[in-house]
């Protein structure tokens, strides 16, 4: 008579919500019906207890215990880095770094994207590169799927459907002071992309004369003083994503990154993702020097690894914005470029190379 296994309890867990890597993941699990797992999102006091005794935890940037003998930790993080994290980030105080020397030696899988990210991740984990796997990242599987612009409009309402453009603005996180660091790079000055002379009025005309709609998606942690900058939310074309509207409509940003004819970022990784839609990012590396000795870059020369016009003033901004969106091949070749070295796999399949990885571990 055959023994039936015993079904294996896999817990999820992710900050500052169900968002990111670790959602896609789980819904995956949650769609297939995996027979042999049980998997559950930890997310309240009552479940520690479940998730401690699981014999797998998946994670996105850190876990609420030591690990448990036995248990499989899988770490899938929250983005491959263009600046140091971790290890990497050689201006890290002390205390930003306690706890993670343990919590690095105890990871049994770590993700990427390709094998120069794979490098990149064990670097800055201090681990084995053999425990890093070449899967692609979960979350980008939504990059894929239909509909970018629908869920746009049922975070932020029907007006989104009235422009023909969509534009996002995803900067990096700055403020970081709940971590014992100071601002990184140039502080908050009068505009949102820290030029040093800037027109709002202007900016809206040509949203307006595009048929344009600005998306700004800040971190959370920066999300309240960007918001004194705007006070006008929808005045001539520009929004603010906030993360409150994200969490009640259930919603991840990855999402609706489809959505998105044109990103506008300065030194957040999401650029490397959003290269999977082959579609124009311009930068806005206004305090680049400050910043590299303030957080520092992995990968150098970072006009290289951003493809992409680079802009400092109003008038240049404006300029590529009108090109970005005029011709979708504009800056095509260095994409193509860099999204050959970043995104080895490029797929919908991210979510099914991971979990079997993970099916593999738990059973062998």
């Amino acid at each position: 008579m055959l023994r039936m296994r015993k079904k294996k309890q896999v817990a999820f867990v992710s900050k500052p919500w169900k968002v990111g890597n670790a959602l896609a993941l789980y819904s995956y699990v949650e769609r297939i019906g995996n027979g042999s797992v049980d998997a559950f999102w930890y997310d309240s006091p009552e479940q520690l207890e479940a998730a401690y005794n699981a014999d797998a935890l998946v994670f996105t940037h850190g876990i609420p215990f030591e690990k448990r003998d036995g248990q499989l930790l899988v770490n899938l993080w929250h983005g491959m880095p263009l600046k140091g994290i971790v290890y990497t980030d050689t201006n890290a105080p002390p205390e930003d770094m306690a706890g993670f020397g343990q919590l690095c030696d105890d990871i049994d899988l770590l993700i990427s994207t390709s094998p120069l990210m794979r490098c990149v991740m064990a670097a800055c984990f201090k681990m084995d590169a053999r425990k890093v796997a070449i899967t692609g990242q979960p979350r980008n599987d939504w990059l894929f799927e239909p509909g970018g612009r629908e869920r746009l409009a049922n975070v932020l309402g029907p007006k989104v459907l009235e422009y023909e453009k969509i534009i996002f603005y995803m900067p990096t996180w700055r403020s970081r002071t709940n971590l014992h660091r100071p601002i990184e790079g140039r502080a908050l000055t009068d505009n949102i992309f820290k030029l040093d002379s800037f027109d709002l009025a202007r900016f809206r005309a040509l949203l307006c004369d595009l048929n344009a709609l600005l998306v700004c998606k800040f971190h959370i942690n920066d999300e309240a003083q960007m918001m004194h900058i705007l006070p006008d939310q929808w005045r001539d074309g520009i929004v603010v994503l906030r993360a409150d509207a994200l969490s009640w409509t259930n919603t991840d940003p990855y999402q609706i990154l489809s959505a998105a004819d044109l990103l506008i970022t300065d030194y957040s990784s999401v650029y490397f993702d959003y290269l999977l839609l082959d579609r124009p990012t311009v930068f806005v590396p206004v305090d680049v020097d400050q910043y590299r000795a303030a957080r520092g870059f992995l990968l150098e020369p970072y006009e290289f690894w951003t493809p992409g016009p680079k802009v400092l003033d109003q008038e240049a901004l404006e300029a590529e914005i009108r090109a970005s969106l005029d011709d979708p091949t504009h800056g095509a070749d260095q994409r193509h470029l860099i999204n050959s070295i970043i995104n080895q796999v490029a797929d919908n399949s991210s979510c099914e190379r991971v979990w079997q990885e993970i099916q593999n571990m738990l059973w062998n």
